[in-house]
């Protein structure tokens, strides 16, 4: 019986195949068990407080708020807080992440402030 895998973990695989003629090769592959990144985000205070969380690790980061686009490279990282200022009106924002396994998630929304 396999053990139970969680989000997060990391283990290998191994396939070996042998011919009619006994020979033999063999093909080892690491398997992590990932799901998309998750992106909350709130509005608050004349700001957006946004929080991306992966249990694998953040890769990347893209945000575009308004027309700027700002973006890193946070390897690894499994949890992300930042707070984007708004302009007052209608803003618009984009995110992607990106996690150490390659699955991206992305949100865009509308907020509008009004001091």
């Amino acid at each position: 019986v396999a053990p139970s895998r969680g989000l997060g973990d990391v283990y290998k695989e191994a396939v070996k195949a042998v011919d009619k003629n006994g020979n033999t090769e063999t093909l080892e592959k690491t398997i992590i068990i990932s799901s998309k990144p998750v992106i909350a985000i709130k509005q608050g205070n004349g700001k957006l407080a946004v929080t991306i969380n992966d249990e694998v690790g953040i890769k990347k980061v893209t945000l575009n708020i308004n027309g700027q686009t700002y973006g890193g490279n946070y390897s690894g990282k499994k949890q992300l807080k930042l707070n984007v200022p708004l302009k007052k009106g209608n803003n618009t924002i984009s995110i992607t992440a990106i996690n150490e396994s390659d699955l991206e998630q992305k949100v865009v929304r509308e907020f509008t402030y009004k001091q």
